[in-house]
Order: C-alpha cells, then structure tokens, then sequence
C-alpha cells in the first residue's frame, strides 16, 4: 500500500469503484481517500486542506482539516475573523464544499448562517458571498468553471454566534484528461474510450 505523503492520501489496487466525488466514511467520520493504481486514478475525490494560513480569533483549527467531520475548529465569540486553509499546491477543481454548525447561549447548535466564502486564484481573492451552511451536513457549492486555486477563508458575519468548522475541502479534479475523455477510469469500462479494445476485462 502506497501513500501520498504531500496531501497524506492512501492509494491502494484493487478497490472497488466510488461514485462521482466519493463520500466521507460516516460510521468513522472521517474524509474517503483519492485511490491510485498502476499511476492512473480512478475519480475525482474530496480533497482537505494541508495547513491553516490564519487562524487568530480561532480555536483549534488544524480540526477544519484533519479529515474528520467529528472534529471542529471553533471561532471566538463575536471574532469575525476568518479562518484560512491553504493547499500545497494549485488544485485544479470546480467546487467547493464546507461541514459547520453555529453555536449561541439561547439556541445551541443550529445551521450557520452569514458565512461568507472567498477562494484564492488567478492571483487574487474572489468573494463567493455569504451563505446559509446546514448544520452538521455538507454544504457543496459549484464555482461555475475550473479554476486553480489554493486558498479558502471562511469569516462569520454574524456577530453574536460562535461558527464551528468541521471540514473544508475542494474536489480534485486532476485525474480527469483535457477535453471530453472523462476520468481515466470509471464505473461503466465498457463506455469509456479510453478501456475499449480489450484493455480491461
């Protein structure tokens, strides 16, 4: 079994085929990884943050990237400052995806709500607005087009509740070819192109 040490992602033959953007493990909480074989990777997949760039106003929030749904980084009360993750790399994808709950006195957990989203690419920040995040479930939202980022900041606008971040990732979208071959393996090998022929059986 190999590992890839940059983004801490296990690779391993002969596993079966995952949906489209393969979903976190629920009975562990923990985020599915990207699985290789012979160099060619069968889908697109989730990825997690490799590090936190700011942090101040938060509380443990290495937690918004350790591939745990479980876990959170927590904002101070009233911070709204926010919580930036990077990668290591430029990541080729086209959506991102954020697990949060709010906390206050009088209400408890409940969905978060103002959290305003800004990704870094082309060198500079674009602001994807502020949105409503269900409580402890994935919110996805599609950027509209591919682009090659590596960052994300998440800022609470709302000033009287504390945001909790369990997991922000970007789907990966670099194990698909240029143009309309799709990945290099999928779930259907008799449809694609590039298996047809006797390649695999």
């Amino acid at each position: 079994m190999a590992v890839d040490s940059r983004n801490k992602r296990t690779s391993a033959a002969n596993l079966p085929f995952m949906p489209l953007y393969p979903e976190p493990d629920s009975s562990a909480g923990t985020v599915g990884d990207r699985m290789q074989t012979a160099g060619l990777y069968f889908l697109p997949s989730w990825v997690s943050a490799d590090g936190v760039n700011l942090d101040a106003g938060w509380d443990n929030s290495e937690n918004a990237h350790d591939g745990n749904t479980a876990t959170f980084a927590s904002e101070q009360i009233g911070a709204q400052t926010p919580l930036e993750l990077e990668w290591a790399a430029d990541l080729r994808t086209d959506k991102f995806r954020i697990f949060a709950h709010d906390v206050d006195i009088i209400a408890g957990t409940h969905d978060a709500t103002n959290v305003k989203i800004e990704i870094w690419y082309d060198s500079a920040w674009h602001d994807f607005g502020a949105f409503t995040l269900p409580e402890d479930e994935w919110f996805e939202y599609p950027l509209g087009k591919d682009i090659l980022g590596d960052k994300i900041k998440i800022t609470s606008e709302d000033t009287e509740e504390r945001l909790y971040v369990g997991e922000v990732q970007f789907v990966d979208l670099s194990n698909f070819l240029p143009g309309s071959a799709g990945p290099l393996l999928d779930g259907n090998l008799t449809s694609n192109p590039l298996l047809k022929g006797g390649l695999i059986r």
